[in-house]
């Protein structure tokens, strides 16, 4: 593998390297894909769910056995895709294609795989929110909603009593892997702006989906 911060140092094109997170490196390849003729006609004509996991299948198909694929070599499947594959189906009308699907909603469970309480679920929720919300939204609904205004107290002295950095204050809860309190570290010092993209399925078409589902464990966790 020839790559270096995210280019192959042959060619000098932008990378992706299969099953790495989604990140700056990943955001500029598909920037680079989509601005390809090929890119650009499968984001007006052909872009679904579907059609972007068969994409990247065929990727790692023919790509799998160097390790990543480059930005020009991922058009050109998608091109192949749009030219021949009878399974990778235009949208009958582009104009009405959602640009960004919910995902599919899991109850909420916690470590131990039972359902969250009441109680629990205003938390998650209150958590989720204060996570994207601006400064003035989150002033202005302590002023209206008690319970939100007991979380935000509760969680202030929690950071005020914390000493150290992020690292320090992402404990593990219960049966929290590594893995996840990575991501819990990572996704407590993503902006807020960044952390809204990255919900959306048209910023982040490939992980958008392992993206919630990673918070909503690390929030189940208590990790956020």
């Amino acid at each position: 593998m020839a790559i270096a911060n995210g280019f192959d140092e042959r060619t000098g094109e932008r990378a992706f390297i299969f099953g790495s997170p989604y990140d700056e490196k990943t955001k500029g390849f598909f920037e680079d894909v989509w601005a390809s003729p090929a890119g650009q006609r499968f984001r007006s004509e052909f872009r679904s769910p579907d059609n972007n996991l068969r994409a990247v299948d065929e990727a790692q198909r023919r790509f799998g056995h160097a390790g990543y694929v480059t930005a020009s070599q991922f058009s050109e499947v998608l091109g192949d895709l749009m030219a021949g594959d009878p399974d990778f189906r235009p949208n009958e009308d582009p104009e009405s294609v959602v640009e960004t699907p919910a995902p599919i909603e899991e109850v909420p469970v916690d470590r131990n795989g039972k359902r969250l309480g009441a109680s629990q679920l205003a938390w998650a929720e209150m958590t989720r929110w204060s996570q994207t919300a601006s400064s003035r939204d989150i002033s202005e609904r302590r002023k209206i909603d008690p319970a939100f205004a007991s979380f935000y107290r509760k969680n202030l002295e929690r950071e005020m009593a914390e000493a150290g950095g992020a690292e320090e204050a992402v404990k593990p809860v219960g049966t929290a892997t590594p893995e996840l309190i990575q991501f819990a570290v990572a996704y407590r010092n993503t902006p807020a702006d960044e952390v809204r993209k990255l919900k959306r399925a048209d910023y982040n078409p490939f992980g958008y989906q392992e993206f919630n589902r990673n918070v909503d464990a690390a929030i189940a966790a208590g990790l956020v």
